[in-house]
């Protein structure tokens, strides 16, 4: 709950260092996954009881969420990347909601492998 990133945005940012290859030392950049919700309502997050933005931001998987055990109540956490530590060309597609639609279709298995 308090944040993450999907496998398949780290395999896209790998993909996208690998091509980035600056002239000076290989720098670090962070990588994080994409967000449904924004600062404002970080600021007030559970103002209406533990729980509630979650709710109000997710009312079609709450009952996932109480099937797989997710504390709704903790308040997820939005780094603020220096655009210096972002990878040029990164934009995660992935976020809670897609794990949410995850579980809901697919249970804790996940989707099934790609067919190569």
């Amino acid at each position: 709950m308090k944040g993450a990133v999907h496998i398949n945005d780290l395999v896209e940012a790998t993909l996208l260092s690998i091509d980035h290859r600056p002239s000076v030392a290989a720098p670090t950049y962070i990588i994080d996954g994409a967000y449904d919700y924004d600062a404002t309502e970080i600021a007030r997050w559970d103002s209406q009881g533990a729980g509630s933005t979650f709710a109000a931001r997710y009312q079609n998987h709450i009952d996932v969420a109480q099937q797989y055990g997710l504390k709704t109540h903790i308040m997820p956490r939005i780094l603020a990347i220096a655009p210096d530590q972002r990878l040029p060309g990164y934009a995660p597609a992935y976020s809670l909601l897609s794990l949410l639609e995850d579980l809901k279709q697919y249970g804790m298995e996940g989707p099934p492998e790609p067919k190569l």
